[in-house]
Protein backbone atom coordinates (compact mmCIF):
# COMPACT_ATOMS: atom_id res chain seq x y z
CA UNK A 1 0.00 0.00 0.00
CA UNK A 2 2.93 2.58 0.60
CA UNK A 3 4.53 1.46 -2.13
CA UNK A 4 1.34 2.33 -4.42
CA UNK A 5 1.02 5.81 -2.55
CA UNK A 6 4.92 6.34 -3.10
CA UNK A 7 4.09 5.96 -7.36
CA UNK A 8 1.03 7.65 -7.64
CA UNK A 9 2.66 10.66 -5.76
CA UNK A 10 6.22 9.67 -8.32
CA UNK A 11 4.33 8.91 -11.46
CA UNK A 12 1.85 12.60 -10.84
CA UNK A 13 5.14 14.69 -10.09
CA UNK A 14 6.77 12.88 -13.79
CA UNK A 15 3.26 13.69 -15.31
CA UNK A 16 3.09 17.71 -14.46
CA UNK A 17 6.94 18.17 -14.83
CA UNK A 18 6.76 17.04 -18.29
CA UNK A 19 3.65 18.94 -19.32
CA UNK A 20 5.52 22.14 -17.77
CA UNK A 21 8.30 21.70 -20.05
CA UNK A 22 5.88 21.84 -22.62
CA UNK A 23 4.00 24.84 -22.05
CA UNK A 24 5.88 27.31 -19.26
CA UNK A 25 3.87 29.94 -20.18
CA UNK A 26 0.58 29.18 -19.60
CA UNK A 27 -1.80 29.41 -15.95
CA UNK A 28 -1.76 26.33 -14.23
CA UNK A 29 -4.44 25.03 -12.12
CA UNK A 30 -4.00 22.31 -9.41
CA UNK A 31 -6.97 20.48 -7.83
CA UNK A 32 -7.37 17.44 -5.35
CA UNK A 33 -10.38 15.65 -6.11
CA UNK A 34 -12.72 12.43 -4.57
CA UNK A 35 -14.39 9.74 -5.98
CA UNK A 36 -16.62 7.45 -4.37
CA UNK A 37 -18.40 4.69 -6.34
CA UNK A 38 -20.39 1.62 -6.67
CA UNK A 39 -19.66 -1.31 -8.76
CA UNK A 40 -21.63 -4.21 -10.35
CA UNK A 41 -20.21 -6.71 -12.54
CA UNK A 42 -19.91 -10.43 -13.39
CA UNK A 43 -17.41 -12.87 -14.85
CA UNK A 44 -17.82 -15.92 -17.46
CA UNK A 45 -15.25 -17.69 -18.92
CA UNK A 46 -14.45 -21.09 -19.95
CA UNK A 47 -11.04 -23.06 -20.39
CA UNK A 48 -10.75 -26.47 -22.00
CA UNK A 49 -8.23 -29.67 -21.79
CA UNK A 50 -7.77 -32.21 -23.60
CA UNK A 51 -10.65 -34.46 -21.67
CA UNK A 52 -12.49 -31.73 -19.61
CA UNK A 53 -14.19 -28.50 -19.92
CA UNK A 54 -14.41 -25.94 -16.99
CA UNK A 55 -16.98 -23.19 -16.69
CA UNK A 56 -16.84 -20.36 -14.73
CA UNK A 57 -19.49 -18.08 -13.60
CA UNK A 58 -19.64 -14.78 -11.33
CA UNK A 59 -22.71 -13.09 -11.06
CA UNK A 60 -24.23 -10.43 -8.67
CA UNK A 61 -20.97 -8.99 -7.49
CA UNK A 62 -20.99 -5.45 -5.95
CA UNK A 63 -17.79 -3.95 -4.38
CA UNK A 64 -17.87 0.00 -3.07
CA UNK A 65 -14.87 2.13 -2.47
CA UNK A 66 -13.36 5.39 -3.16
CA UNK A 67 -10.61 6.88 -4.74
CA UNK A 68 -8.22 10.14 -4.11
CA UNK A 69 -6.68 11.74 -6.82
CA UNK A 70 -4.92 15.03 -8.03
CA UNK A 71 -5.12 16.69 -11.53
CA UNK A 72 -3.58 19.34 -13.12
CA UNK A 73 -4.38 21.84 -15.86
CA UNK A 74 -2.32 22.82 -18.03
CA UNK A 75 -3.79 25.05 -21.31
CA UNK A 76 -5.70 22.46 -22.93
CA UNK A 77 -4.38 19.70 -20.98
CA UNK A 78 -5.25 18.07 -17.86
CA UNK A 79 -3.25 15.71 -16.57
CA UNK A 80 -4.57 13.25 -13.52
CA UNK A 81 -3.78 11.01 -11.04
CA UNK A 82 -5.63 8.40 -8.56
CA UNK A 83 -5.61 5.83 -6.39
CA UNK A 84 -8.34 4.00 -5.44
CA UNK A 85 -9.56 1.03 -2.70
CA UNK A 86 -13.11 -1.00 -2.78
CA UNK A 87 -14.16 -4.30 -0.92
CA UNK A 88 -16.74 -6.23 -2.16
CA UNK A 89 -19.86 -6.18 -0.29
CA UNK A 90 -21.79 -9.58 -2.34
CA UNK A 91 -20.85 -12.06 -4.62
CA UNK A 92 -21.09 -15.47 -6.00
CA UNK A 93 -20.05 -17.51 -8.17
CA UNK A 94 -20.21 -21.37 -10.07
CA UNK A 95 -17.24 -23.53 -11.31
CA UNK A 96 -18.61 -26.36 -13.56
CA UNK A 97 -16.12 -29.05 -14.27
CA UNK A 98 -17.41 -31.35 -17.51
CA UNK A 99 -15.55 -34.39 -18.05
CA UNK A 100 -15.04 -36.35 -21.38
CA UNK A 101 -16.49 -39.81 -19.44
CA UNK A 102 -19.84 -37.79 -18.87
CA UNK A 103 -19.45 -36.81 -15.00
CA UNK A 104 -20.07 -33.43 -13.76
CA UNK A 105 -18.17 -31.84 -10.77
CA UNK A 106 -20.22 -28.11 -9.40
CA UNK A 107 -19.02 -26.03 -6.60
CA UNK A 108 -20.53 -23.13 -5.50
CA UNK A 109 -18.74 -20.41 -3.64
CA UNK A 110 -18.90 -17.12 -1.99
CA UNK A 111 -16.45 -13.65 -3.23
CA UNK A 112 -17.81 -11.44 0.08
CA UNK A 113 -14.46 -10.81 1.22
CA UNK A 114 -12.36 -9.18 -1.45
CA UNK A 115 -10.28 -6.55 -1.26
CA UNK A 116 -9.35 -4.64 -4.80
CA UNK A 117 -6.36 -1.87 -5.05
CA UNK A 118 -6.14 0.48 -8.34
CA UNK A 119 -3.72 3.02 -9.98
CA UNK A 120 -4.43 5.64 -12.63
CA UNK A 121 -2.30 7.89 -14.79
CA UNK A 122 -4.11 9.85 -17.88
CA UNK A 123 -4.59 13.35 -19.62
CA UNK A 124 -7.35 14.61 -21.32
CA UNK A 125 -6.83 17.06 -23.89
CA UNK A 126 -9.86 19.58 -24.66
CA UNK A 127 -10.27 20.01 -28.35
CA UNK A 128 -12.85 22.61 -28.15
CA UNK A 129 -15.51 23.36 -25.74
CA UNK A 130 -17.43 20.54 -26.64
CA UNK A 131 -14.82 17.91 -27.70
CA UNK A 132 -12.46 15.96 -25.50
CA UNK A 133 -10.20 12.91 -25.99
CA UNK A 134 -7.57 11.27 -23.62
CA UNK A 135 -5.81 7.97 -22.35
CA UNK A 136 -5.93 6.44 -19.47
CA UNK A 137 -3.41 3.86 -18.09
CA UNK A 138 -4.73 1.63 -15.15
CA UNK A 139 -2.87 -0.69 -13.21
CA UNK A 140 -4.92 -2.94 -10.64
CA UNK A 141 -4.55 -5.99 -7.70
CA UNK A 142 -7.35 -7.62 -6.84
CA UNK A 143 -7.38 -9.92 -4.10
CA UNK A 144 -9.93 -12.21 -3.74
CA UNK A 145 -11.32 -14.94 -1.08
CA UNK A 146 -13.49 -17.70 -2.01
CA UNK A 147 -15.58 -19.98 -0.11
CA UNK A 148 -17.01 -23.03 -1.08
CA UNK A 149 -20.69 -23.79 -0.28
CA UNK A 150 -20.94 -27.06 -1.40
CA UNK A 151 -17.52 -28.21 0.31
CA UNK A 152 -17.10 -27.68 3.94
CA UNK A 153 -13.88 -25.44 4.90
CA UNK A 154 -12.86 -25.31 1.07
CA UNK A 155 -11.52 -21.67 -0.02
CA UNK A 156 -9.43 -20.49 -2.62
CA UNK A 157 -7.18 -16.87 -2.57
CA UNK A 158 -6.72 -15.18 -5.89
CA UNK A 159 -4.47 -12.70 -6.40
CA UNK A 160 -5.20 -11.08 -9.78
CA UNK A 161 -2.70 -8.04 -11.48
CA UNK A 162 -4.25 -6.05 -13.95
CA UNK A 163 -3.16 -3.69 -16.25
CA UNK A 164 -4.48 -1.89 -19.20
CA UNK A 165 -4.22 0.74 -21.57
CA UNK A 166 -7.24 2.77 -23.24
CA UNK A 167 -8.38 5.62 -25.52
CA UNK A 168 -11.67 7.71 -24.90
CA UNK A 169 -13.78 10.54 -26.36
CA UNK A 170 -16.50 12.74 -24.38
CA UNK A 171 -18.67 14.92 -26.01
CA UNK A 172 -19.93 17.74 -23.90
CA UNK A 173 -24.13 19.08 -24.16
CA UNK A 174 -25.92 21.88 -22.59
CA UNK A 175 -28.99 20.43 -21.33
CA UNK A 176 -31.30 22.80 -19.54
CA UNK A 177 -28.09 25.30 -18.18
CA UNK A 178 -26.66 22.15 -16.86
CA UNK A 179 -23.51 19.90 -18.45
CA UNK A 180 -23.94 16.93 -19.45
CA UNK A 181 -20.89 14.21 -21.15
CA UNK A 182 -21.44 11.49 -23.53
CA UNK A 183 -18.22 9.21 -24.44
CA UNK A 184 -17.04 5.97 -25.21
CA UNK A 185 -14.07 4.25 -24.82
CA UNK A 186 -11.92 1.17 -25.70
CA UNK A 187 -8.79 -0.59 -24.50
CA UNK A 188 -6.08 -3.56 -24.53
CA UNK A 189 -5.42 -5.08 -21.24
CA UNK A 190 -2.87 -7.94 -19.57
CA UNK A 191 -4.20 -10.48 -16.83
CA UNK A 192 -2.09 -12.34 -14.62
CA UNK A 193 -3.81 -14.44 -11.58
CA UNK A 194 -2.42 -16.72 -9.13
CA UNK A 195 -4.57 -19.22 -7.16
CA UNK A 196 -4.83 -21.56 -3.97
CA UNK A 197 -7.17 -23.69 -3.05
CA UNK A 198 -7.11 -25.26 0.34
CA UNK A 199 -7.91 -29.06 1.20
CA UNK A 200 -7.33 -30.28 -2.91
CA UNK A 201 -4.16 -33.03 -1.82
CA UNK A 202 -3.63 -32.81 -5.50
CA UNK A 203 -2.93 -29.44 -5.80
CA UNK A 204 0.65 -27.62 -4.98
CA UNK A 205 1.07 -25.07 -2.25
CA UNK A 206 0.44 -22.32 -2.33
CA UNK A 207 0.61 -22.00 -6.01
CA UNK A 208 -2.01 -24.45 -7.31
CA UNK A 209 -3.00 -22.33 -10.34
CA UNK A 210 -2.12 -19.61 -12.51
CA UNK A 211 -4.20 -16.93 -15.42
CA UNK A 212 -2.66 -15.24 -17.90
CA UNK A 213 -4.36 -13.14 -20.50
CA UNK A 214 -4.59 -10.44 -23.18
CA UNK A 215 -8.04 -8.88 -23.16
CA UNK A 216 -9.48 -5.54 -24.85
CA UNK A 217 -12.56 -3.87 -23.56
CA UNK A 218 -15.26 -1.51 -25.22
CA UNK A 219 -17.46 0.82 -23.32
CA UNK A 220 -19.57 3.88 -22.97
CA UNK A 221 -20.39 6.54 -20.33
CA UNK A 222 -22.27 9.97 -19.13
CA UNK A 223 -21.39 12.80 -16.79
CA UNK A 224 -23.75 15.15 -15.14
CA UNK A 225 -22.62 18.18 -13.53
CA UNK A 226 -24.14 18.92 -10.61
CA UNK A 227 -22.36 22.02 -9.71
CA UNK A 228 -18.65 23.57 -10.05
CA UNK A 229 -17.03 21.18 -7.79
CA UNK A 230 -19.75 18.05 -8.11
CA UNK A 231 -20.54 15.73 -10.60
CA UNK A 232 -22.49 11.87 -11.33
CA UNK A 233 -21.41 9.54 -13.74
CA UNK A 234 -22.16 6.36 -14.85
CA UNK A 235 -20.28 4.04 -17.34
CA UNK A 236 -20.79 0.51 -18.85
CA UNK A 237 -17.72 -1.52 -20.07
CA UNK A 238 -17.53 -5.43 -21.36
CA UNK A 239 -14.11 -7.02 -21.41
CA UNK A 240 -13.29 -10.13 -24.36
CA UNK A 241 -10.48 -12.50 -24.71
CA UNK A 242 -7.67 -11.86 -27.23
CA UNK A 243 -6.07 -15.07 -26.31
CA UNK A 244 -5.51 -16.86 -22.54
CA UNK A 245 -4.11 -20.00 -20.61
CA UNK A 246 -4.47 -21.42 -17.67
CA UNK A 247 -1.81 -24.22 -16.11
CA UNK A 248 -2.43 -26.49 -13.22
CA UNK A 249 0.06 -27.32 -10.17
CA UNK A 250 -0.01 -30.98 -8.87
CA UNK A 251 2.16 -32.25 -6.09
CA UNK A 252 3.60 -35.07 -8.05
CA UNK A 253 5.10 -32.29 -10.22
CA UNK A 254 2.84 -32.20 -13.36
CA UNK A 255 1.63 -29.11 -15.14
CA UNK A 256 -1.29 -28.87 -16.63
CA UNK A 257 -1.62 -26.50 -19.38
CA UNK A 258 -5.29 -25.50 -20.57
CA UNK A 259 -6.50 -22.88 -23.35
CA UNK A 260 -8.38 -20.01 -22.24
CA UNK A 261 -11.47 -20.52 -24.53
CA UNK A 262 -13.90 -17.83 -24.04
CA UNK A 263 -14.35 -14.68 -21.44
CA UNK A 264 -16.08 -11.88 -21.03
CA UNK A 265 -16.63 -9.43 -17.81
CA UNK A 266 -19.21 -6.63 -17.85
CA UNK A 267 -19.04 -4.05 -15.30
CA UNK A 268 -21.34 -1.32 -14.40
CA UNK A 269 -20.32 1.51 -12.46
CA UNK A 270 -21.66 4.48 -10.50
CA UNK A 271 -19.87 7.23 -9.12
CA UNK A 272 -19.72 11.08 -8.12
CA UNK A 273 -17.03 13.30 -7.49
CA UNK A 274 -15.98 15.90 -5.80
CA UNK A 275 -13.21 18.58 -6.31
CA UNK A 276 -11.53 20.26 -3.47
CA UNK A 277 -11.38 23.76 -5.58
Amino acid sequence: MIKLILLILFSGNVIISLAQEIDKKVNNKSIFYITPQMEFYSLKWVVRGYDFTSKLTWSNNIKTGVSFGYQRSISNKIFFSDIGIARTISGKGTDIDIFSSGAEIKTEFQSDESMFINLRLGAHIIKNRQEKWGFLLQLNKDNLKLHSKTVFDLNSRYVIRKSNLGLNYNYSLNVLNTIVEVGAKGGIGYNYAIATWNKIESLKQPKSFDHSSFTYDLGFGSLIEISSNVSLNISYSSGYLIRGKERTFLTDGNIHELNLEKFNNQTVTLGAKYLFL
